[in-house]
């Protein structure tokens, strides 16, 4: 967990370099963190830890009439998380493409999920939560093998790019995705005997008044 006098000395960094005024920021949330530091240090590792989740955190710190202080100070906190995220988007382009290859990767994944769940045009039936949870979990059994298949592909096309003397840089491979949906065909192989079917003879007809 950073503490809050290293957030301050992070943010007044990059707020010269930037040519931002922080001071207000420095003498406002800096201070209302730095109060119950201690209390912040201890969640931090009961949350790092399991003793105490997230959401049952927030609903004793919310439960009172009044806001807790300490809730105050996660609040300040968190503004000051947000803030060095604002700095750093600003002043680091290698930052800003590294963000926008995790926001294409996240897309493509999606799409890939749109693609195979397309039964019932993408909508869960399922009245009852465990049928729709094993739904859910089959779902992502299948995305996560199509992703592994596509990923021994394209490894084994980088292998054969390298065996024929093209270099393949990591940074061209960091822009690649595994989740790929054009080679899938998401309604199967269906195989029809046509010469068996013309030589079958035809039904007899059915009789409406037969038994």
């Amino acid at each position: 967990m950073v503490l809050p006098e290293a957030l301050d000395d992070a943010v007044t960094r990059r707020g010269r370099g930037s040519g931002w005024r922080v001071g207000d920021l420095r003498r406002g949330r800096g201070r209302k963190c730095r109060r119950p530091r201690g209390d912040l240090l201890r969640i931090g590792g009961s949350l790092k830890h399991g003793y105490v989740s997230a959401a049952l955190l927030i609903a004793r710190l919310q439960a009172g009439t009044r806001q807790h202080p300490l809730a105050k100070a996660m609040l300040e906190y968190g503004k000051l998380l947000r803030t060095l995220h604002a700095l750093r988007w600003f002043t680091d382009e290698a930052f800003r493409r590294r963000i926008g290859r995790q926001l294409n990767r996240g897309e493509a994944l999606n799409d890939l999920r749109r693609c195979i769940f397309f039964a019932n045009r993408g909508a869960v039936r399922h009245p009852h939560h465990d049928d729709q949870s094993t739904q859910a979990h089959c779902h992502t059994l299948v995305v996560n093998a199509c992703v592994l298949s596509t990923t021994g592909y394209l490894q084994d096309a980088i292998d054969a790019q390298r065996a024929d003397g093209h270099p393949v840089s990591a940074d061209a491979i960091a822009h690649l995705s595994p989740a790929q949906f054009e080679t899938i065909n998401p309604y199967g192989t269906l195989t029809f005997d046509i010469a068996g079917v013309l030589e079958r003879p035809r039904r007899a007809l059915l009789r409406p008044n037969a038994r």
